[in-house]
């Protein structure tokens, strides 16, 4: 079991039975305020480049995030919206330095947590979930047509994982343009929650009661990556697969 000062997380990663693996994680914890940060993309496989862009994203946050403590306590989505927007600059700087104009695109998951409140921000079909007991009381919205199918009614929650539009993003971000980011403030990370951050390879695999054996676990970072295995070996045609969880000591 990993350990910060004040929390327990588990993080895996799996290629799949892709070529290359483009999703990417990272955890940092702020050596001063002990808030922990857990974030996974997904490079976008449609895109040349992908790998790059998930990558290069996260390690321009993780070099940014020692920065942002203090302003984090005073305005916590001021600061991590300013965060992330210099990390996406940062990206796209990085990316037309060493490769020119390539068009490369990621989403992203991230939650940042102290003892008194967290914060939630993403781009894309990369998913945070907040778990409590034995139950999953909120999750991001994703940005594509399907998830905007089923807020409106049109489709059941079930019916997303295999609809053929699922894989169309409505936001990304990518080496062009400042992305649109949806961030949200949620109160005390308490005893009893669990929250995950992972891509779509991984939650798009799992049902909802799978998910909350899972983050219910006490055991639940070998328990991680057992079900991942598990899930190579039972499907045949696997993306890359990416999840982080995180719990209170």
């Amino acid at each position: 079991m990993l350990t910060a000062k004040y929390f327990r997380f588990a993080a895996q990663s799996h290629i799949g039975h892709r070529e290359i693996n483009q999703d990417s994680f990272a955890c940092f914890e702020d050596p001063i305020t002990h808030s922990f940060c857990i974030m996974a993309a997904d490079g976008l496989g449609g895109h040349v480049g992908g790998e790059i862009a998930s990558q290069t994203l996260l390690q321009h946050i993780q070099e940014l995030l020692p920065s942002y403590g203090t302003f984090f306590n005073q305005d916590p989505m001021a600061a991590t919206d300013s965060l992330v927007q210099e990390a996406c600059h940062a990206l796209r700087q990085t990316v037309r330095k060493k490769y020119g104009d390539l068009d490369a695109h990621t989403t992203l998951a991230l939650a940042w947590v102290d003892q008194e409140k967290w914060v939630s921000c993403h781009v894309g079909d990369s998913r945070i979930y907040l778990l409590e007991n034995s139950k999953i009381i909120w999750r991001t919205k994703d940005h594509t047509p399907v998830e905007k199918m089923y807020l409106e009614g049109k489709i059941s929650e079930s019916a997303m994982y295999n609809h053929p539009m699922q894989n169309i993003l409505l936001r990304t971000i990518g080496t062009q343009v400042a992305p649109e980011l949806d961030i949200t403030l949620h109160p005390k990370f308490e005893q009893n929650q669990s929250i995950i951050a992972c891509t779509d390879g991984f939650w798009g695999n799992l049902s909802y009661s799978e998910l909350i054996e899972l983050a219910q676990n006490n055991q639940f970072e070998s328990n991680l990556e057992n079900t991942i295995n598990q899930l190579v070996k039972k499907h045949q045609k696997l993306d890359n697969l990416t999840a982080i969880i995180i719990k209170n000591h």
